[in-house]
């Protein structure tokens, strides 16, 4: 497994608009930090079939698109003045969050992966920061590895709270408070539904689940990777 500085941004906002905004945001990105990290771009897929999950959540909007950057050294003054200079217009702020930790690779990344889940977790409210983790990564890993055989990807990041408040101050977004994001890649949408559909996931991996996330205060979405 590998561990790495990373930072993921979660745009609200209207799909058609925010799509250019990311867009424009990932090249400018890649432009700027090179070899220094590596970035990708998320655009909510219109079909996306987590939508529905979408309503009631506390009243907070879905997100519509996202960058993930993932550092080869620790978070830079410099990466941080890049990042607020490519928030667009588009970007609802107040409803955006930022992620800010370490990524945890549990699984490399399969170069022909076309989607991604991606979770954005509030942890229970009984729950420290620490024990959350600590669950997520060394109990339920390996539960989903064992459960999804063939995935093509799947990462955990891991927010350090301090650094990102900090960053979420700076952007002028309204949620700091996730406790991470996992995401799974998938290589299309009929290789998502016939894995998700499996008896095992809702029995076991999503049992699990609830011993450690808030699910009514997270936030899932399909996305394609751009």
């Amino acid at each position: 497994m590998t561990v790495a500085p990373a930072v993921s941004l979660l745009f609200a906002g209207e799909p058609a608009r925010l799509a250019d905004t990311a867009m424009a945001a990932g090249h400018a990105l890649r432009a700027e930090l090179g070899a220094a990290a590596s970035v990708h771009v998320l655009l909510r897929l219109a079909e996306d079939p987590t939508r529905a999950q979408d309503d009631g959540r506390a009243g907070e909007a879905g997100f519509e698109a996202g960058i993930t950057i993932t550092c080869r050294d620790a978070l830079s003054e410099d990466l941080t003045t890049a990042l607020a200079a490519v928030v667009g217009e588009h970007v609802r702020r107040a409803d955006s969050a930022v992620i800010v930790g370490q990524a945890h690779q549990v699984l490399a990344e399969d170069p022909d992966t076309a989607l991604l889940l991606l979770l954005a977790l509030r942890r229970l409210p009984h729950l420290t920061h620490e024990q959350a983790v600590e669950h997520w990564l060394h109990k339920h890993a390996p539960l989903a590895l064992e459960l999804m055989p063939g995935l093509r990807g799947y990462r955990q990041l891991h927010a350090d709270i301090g650094a990102t408040t900090a960053l979420c101050q700076r952007l002028d977004f309204g949620h700091d408070d996730f406790d991470g994001t996992a995401s799974i890649g998938f290589l299309d949408l009929a290789e998502f539904a016939a894995v998700m559909s499996r008896p095992e996931i809702a029995e076991t991996a999503l049992e699990d689940e609830k011993r450690f996330v808030d699910h009514s205060r997270s936030r899932l979405g399909l996305y394609r990777l751009a």
